[in-house]
């Protein structure tokens, strides 16, 4: 899938070495859910183990349109459910000069349109630490609506944060 600035790419084994630098720095560390440090080696195998992993994750590269297609981060639908028709979502932005610019909520819309219309899913549930501002901001900006919070739940830096977690639900839908 295609936007303006951004679109949906598929990761390949050549990724890994960009992929460990971006997760092990620990700035961009504190939000995942992987806490210890990846090898290049281990980014690779995690790639090529992600066809196995589908239908019930789709895990995607987040590429600029620019003449050399650069890879600036991932952005996946975790955990989907078929029957009940829902998934969990997770996107990073590795380079941080690329943060700022609306690509996050341009290829997280792109994301939300394969969840929908493709997979014809009806709600996307997305968590984010309180601390990171920039996660519910993304989370409200594609029509986030707060389910709750799960207290104490994330460790960082020798500090529990809680979790605030977001379902988006496919355009015209309500919760009940």
């Amino acid at each position: 899938m295609v936007g303006d600035k951004v679109s949906l790419g598929i990761l390949v084994p050549e990724d890994a070495e960009r992929l460990a630098h971006w997760v092990n720095q620990a700035e961009l560390r504190q939000f995942l859910s992987i806490y210890l440090p990846m090898s290049p080696g281990q980014e690779r195998e995690w790639i090529e183990n992600l066809p196995k992993r589908q239908p019930n994750d789709f895990v995607f590269a987040i590429v600029k349109n620019d003449d050399h297609h650069t890879h600036i981060g991932n952005i996946g639908l975790h955990r989907i459910n078929y029957k009940d028709r829902r998934c969990s979502a997770g996107i990073f932005i590795g380079d941080q000069a690329e943060r700022e610019n609306g690509q996050g909520r341009e290829v997280a819309k792109l994301l939300k349109i394969f969840a929908f219309d493709t997979l014809n899913l009806r709600k996307i549930q997305h968590e984010a630490i309180a601390a990171n501002q920039r996660s519910i901001a993304l989370a409200k900006s594609l029509g986030g609506i707060e389910e709750g919070v799960f207290k104490d739940h994330f460790y960082i830096d020798g500090k529990y944060h809680d979790v605030v977690s977001y379902a988006i639900f496919k355009s015209g839908l309500k919760p009940r």
